[in-house]
C-alpha cells in the first residue's frame, strides 16, 4: 500500500492550481475580467434564450493563491530525486500560511458578493473559495453576464454566455467563478449493444458463477469467417477479439479480469501472504453523485469473488445536491469501490460523496481538483487516510 501523506494530495492539487491560475489577471483597475470562464459546450449547443431571472442558483467564487512561482518550484523539488526537498511534504497549515488567500482578501470578496444581494453559504477554511446563492438576475448583474438555457444532444443546461467580470478592486482576488452553468461531466460508460444499437438485458445474479463472468484471454485463435450478401462474398481471416455476444456465464463478451487475475498480474499474492493486505490502512475514494446501492453491490461483489466483506464507510459532503445529469456516476462509483477492495481487501474504504463533479469544459484557468473540491474532513476516519483516490478522465 502507498503511504503518501494526505497533505501530499492536497498540496499536489494546490500546486496544479497555482500553475493553472497564474495567467489570470484583471485587465484594468475596477474592471477585472475573469478570463476563460465560459463553458465550451455552448459552442455546440442550441441557445434557447434567457433563463428565468427569478430562479435561485448557487455559484462558487475561487480566489487566487499567493507565491505561485515559489509553490511551483517547491513542487518540482519535491518530485526530483536528489533534491533536499524530495518528498518533504508540507502540512495544510504551512500551505495556508504561504500560499492561501488571506482573510482580508476573502472578506473583500464576501463584501462584494453580499452587496449584490447574494447570500453566503460557505467559505473555505483555507480561504480558497466563497460559495453564495441568489437569483439568476442578481448573479448576472453582479458578474456582468447573461445566463441562458441551452439544448445539447437532447438535454437542457444553463450557462453564462460570456466571461464574467467584477467592477471592483476585490475582483483582482478572483481566479474563477463556477456554478453559473450546470453542465455535469459524464463518465465514459457504455453498455454493450447489438448491431441495431439495442442494449443487451442485464443478467440476474440469482445463481453464483463463482467469479467466472469473463474470460481473461481477449484474443482468440486465428479464424476465417465468410459472409454472403446476395452476389457479394466477403472473407475475413484473423484473430477474433472477445467472446460471442450470445455467450453466457464465464464467457460474457468481450472479456475481462477477475480480482485473482489482477492480484496475480501485479504480484500481490506474496504481499498478502506476508500479511500486507491493507489492514490498518484507510483508502479515501472521492466520487461525484454516488450510487444508492453501493453497500449492497460491494458486498455481493465480495461474496462472488471470495473476498472478505468490505469495511465501507460513506461520508456525504455538506449541502449534497443530486445533479439531474449525474445518474451514470453510479457505475463509476461501483468500479472505484469494488476494485480498490479487490486489491487491498483488508483496508478500510472511506467513500467521500461529492455534491458536484468536474466537467469536461471547465475554464482552463481552474483545474479539476479545485472545481470538484469540497471542504475535506480533518477529523474521523478521513484523517487517518494514507491514500486518496479521485476518479478522473480527461
Amino acid at each position: 500500500m502507498s503511504r503518501k501523506a494526505k497533505t501530499h494530495f492536497l498540496f499536489g492539487c494546490a500546486a496544479i492550481a497555482a500553475l493553472a491560475l497564474s495567467g489570470v489577471h484583471g485587465f484594468a483597475q475596477n474592471n477585472n475580467l475573469i478570463a476563460n470562464n465560459t463553458p465550451g459546450f455552448i459552442r455546440k449547443a442550441v441557445d434557447q434564450g434567457a433563463v428565468d431571472l427569478s430562479n435561485i442558483i448557487a455559484v462558487t467564487v475561487w480566489l487566487k493563491m499567493h507565491n505561485q512561482n515559489q509553490l511551483d518550484n517547491l513542487v518540482q523539488q519535491q518530485r526530483q530525486k536528489g533534491s533536499t526537498k524530495y518528498q518533504q511534504w508540507i502540512t495544510q497549515d504551512q500551505f495556508n500560511t504561504s500560499y492561501a488567500p488571506t482573510a482580508q482578501e476573502v472578506n473583500a470578496v464576501e463584501n462584494f458578493l453580499t452587496s449584490h444581494n447574494l447570500s453566503v453559504i460557505s467559505v473555505a477554511e483555507n480561504n480558497m473559495f466563497v460559495k453564495v446563492q441568489g437569483t439568476v438576475g442578481d448573479i448576472a448583474k453582479a458578474f456582468h453576464v447573461s445566463i441562458h438555457s441551452f439544448n445539447l444532444n437532447g438535454s437542457t443546461y444553463r450557462s453564462n454566455t460570456g466571461d464574467p467580470s467584477v467592477n471592483e478592486s476585490s475582483g483582482g482576488h478572483v481566479a474563477a467563478i463556477t456554478g453559473m452553468d450546470d453542465y455535469g461531466f459524464q463518465p465514459a460508460l457504455a453498455w454493450p449493444t447489438d448491431p441495431n444499437g439495442v442494449a443487451f438485458p442485464a443478467t440476474p445474479l440469482s445463481s453464483k458463477p463463482n467469479g467466472l463472468f469473463f474470460k481473461g484471454q481477449c484474443l482468440r485463435g486465428v479464424q476465417t469467417v465468410t459472409f454472403h450478401a446476395g452476389s457479394t462474398t466477403a472473407i475475413y481471416t484473423g484473430n477474433r477479439y472477445g467472446s460471442d455476444i450470445t455467450s453466457g456465464f464465464g464467457h460474457f463478451p468481450p472479456c475481462g479480469y477477475s480480482p485473482s487475475e489482477l492480484q496475480t498480474a501485479y504480484n500481490m499474492n506474496p504481499l498478502y501472504s506476508a500479511g500486507l493486505n491493507g489492514a490498518g490502512q484507510t483508502i479515501v475514494i472521492v466520487d461525484a453523485f454516488g450510487s444508492p446501492t453501493i453497500q449492497q453491490d460491494a458486498q455481493l461483489f465480495s461474496e462472488i469473488y471470495g473476498l472478505p466483506l468490505p469495511n465501507l464507510q460513506i461520508m456525504k459532503a455538506q449541502g449534497l445536491n443530486q445533479n439531474p445529469h449525474g445518474a451514470n456516476w453510479a457505475g463509476e462509483t461501483t468500479l472505484d469501490v469494488e476494485w480498490a477492495h479487490a486489491m487491498a481487501p483488508g483496508a478500510t474504504l472511506l467513500w467521500f460523496w461529492l455534491r458536484t463533479a468536474p466537467r469536461s469544459m471547465r475554464p482552463s484557468t481552474t483545474p479539476w481538483c479545485i472545481i470538484s473540491a469540497t471542504p475535506f474532513p480533518t477529523a474521523g476516519p478521513a484523517s487517518k487516510a494514507w491514500e486518496i483516490r479521485h476518479s478522473w478522465i480527461g
